[in-house]
């Protein structure tokens, strides 16, 4: 048998090992010869499943599912590591079970145990609050929570010179808010381009008539918003989308927010606002700068789209999906064919026919 086979066995084991150390102390194993931190990590595993417990049963059937699924020595440590920040004894012993029955490497059985702690032990809610983290040489950072329209005006204000803020005005910032109504446009006949290349869209009404993007909302909000025209089954409509440019314009950055207002990426909140505008369908391989080829990503899932075991950005039926490395489609960006949703942007929707 080669070092390597030994060391496949070995880890085939795991269970076996943590048996055998049941009855030995760390101080025992350093003395035998194990590194210190490999010693508590056994012990602390052998404590776990082998150690006096009041649920008996439990701690078989974790031995038992151990065994079977071969899990290795880190991965048996990890579990009885991780499990102790649950609260009650009924818990630990649910997440320990689950997690040696899970069969894999210890990779699948760590993102199990994100998922079952989200369940066991989910986050106190967020809540207003201040703290201070004091530095060498008389530096300080605070860290403020609150609502993010009440947090980004603050930064915004002390991002650009944190120091003159500081000594000088220490004011909120600019708290102004862009206004963007939906508006739905499933109830006319179709959409087009107009063939001038100016950017515009028409939308033929239905008594037939054709009439201007512009000409349908007739500029009815304040020159600080925007009007979106949706279509349930494209998404937005981009009423003024850019000519071929790689960057997004203004408007379409604002008309984007119809689909969402934080990243697109699954688990990631981070504000539009601090987002990046980008191409589902990548703009070195030809995708356009138009709301049907654009989603919000922040700087790093934006690096991370379309890597290997990352997924990527798509949309189906005119709605933002996050695509996994095996093609499940998770839903993403506002569904436009919601008939709650829909009810309320055709309420913004005038009477057919051209406007006075």
């Amino acid at each position: 048998m080669t070092l390597v086979d030994a060391l496949i066995a070995q880890d085939r084991a795991g269970i076996a090992i943590v048996a055998d150390a049941a009855s030995a102390s760390v101080d025992e194993l350093v003395a035998r010869g194990m590194d210190p931190d490999r010693a508590e990590q056994l012990c602390g595993a052998a404590e776990v499943f082998f150690g006096p417990v009041r649920n008996k049963a439990a701690q078989a059937a974790c031995v038992a599912a151990a065994r079977d699924n071969e899990h290795r020595l880190d991965t048996l440590a990890y579990i009885a590591r991780s499990s102790r920040s649950l609260d009650t004894d009924t818990d630990r012993w649910h997440y320990r079970q689950t997690l040696c029955e899970t069969q894999g490497d210890m990779r699948r059985v760590i993102n199990r145990a994100k998922a079952l702690k989200k369940q066991l032990k989910p986050p106190a809610p967020r809540v207003p609050k201040a703290s201070v983290t004091f530095h060498d040489q008389g530096w300080s950072t605070v860290h403020i929570t609150g609502r993010t329209t009440d947090v980004l005006p603050v930064y915004r204000a002390a991002n650009n010179d944190p120091q003159a803020w500081l000594n000088d005005t220490r004011s909120a910032g600019d708290a102004s808010l862009t206004t963007v109504l939906n508006m739905d446009i499933g109830d006319f006949a179709q959409w087009r381009m107009r063939e001038d290349g100016d950017g515009e869209i028409e939308v033929q009404l239905t008594n037939g008539e054709w009439l201007t993007g512009a000409q349908l909302v007739n500029r009815k909000l304040h020159a600080s918003g925007y009007i979106a025209l949706i279509s349930a089954t494209d998404g937005p409509v981009n009423l003024y989308p850019v000519r071929l440019e790689r960057h997004a314009s203004g408007k379409l950055r604002a008309l984007m927010s119809a689909d969402g207002t934080t990243c697109a990426w699954p688990g990631c909140n981070q504000p539009a606002d601090f987002s990046e505008a980008h191409h589902i369908k990548e703009w070195a391989k030809g995708g356009a700068t138009e709301i049907g080829n654009m989603c919000w990503l922040c700087t790093y899932h934006n690096r991370q789209n379309g890597r290997p075991k990352r997924g990527r950005m798509q949309r189906v039926g005119g709605q933002i999906m996050w695509q996994s490395p095996k093609g499940y489609l998770s839903p993403r960006g506002t569904r436009h064919t919601d008939p709650t949703r829909r009810h309320a942007r055709l309420a913004h929707t005038p009477a057919t026919g051209p406007p006075g």
